[in-house]
């Protein structure tokens, strides 16, 4: 079964207009739709990413993308690359939505059918 999706959690279009139109105040922006602040920080954030898919990867996502195939963590990566933690997170996350992924792992077998990942 999978998991049953809250009904705070779902967003309708003018409230996705409303997030991905303002470029910040996300807390003015959860004040206003009676939302979480956490729950419009997400969605913003997967609205911006949404449609990055087809866009290529830069060198450093090519990197961390190698090193999470090899089993880094995002902490072990963000230490060998002096970034924060929560950087390499972000960065995982925008590999996923460009290569069209499911997840990392699904991420990782399509850079690998595309040739990015040997």
């Amino acid at each position: 079964m999978g998991r049953r999706k809250s009904k705070m959690n779902s967003f309708t279009k003018e409230e996705d207009k409303i997030i991905s139109e303002n470029e910040g105040g996300v807390r003015a922006i959860a004040t206003r739709l009676n939302r979480p602040y956490k729950s419009i920080a997400n969605r913003k954030a997967r609205l911006k990413y949404k449609n990055s898919e087809g866009l290529p990867l830069t060198k450093e996502e090519i990197e961390i993308l190698e090193l999470v195939s090899d089993g880094e963590t995002c902490e072990l990566i963000g230490k060998k690359y002096n970034i924060p933690t929560r950087t390499v997170e972000w960065k995982r996350q925008l590999i996923v939505a460009k290569l069209g992924g499911e997840n990392i792992i699904h991420s990782i077998k399509l850079a690998c059918r595309k040739g990015i990942l040997k």
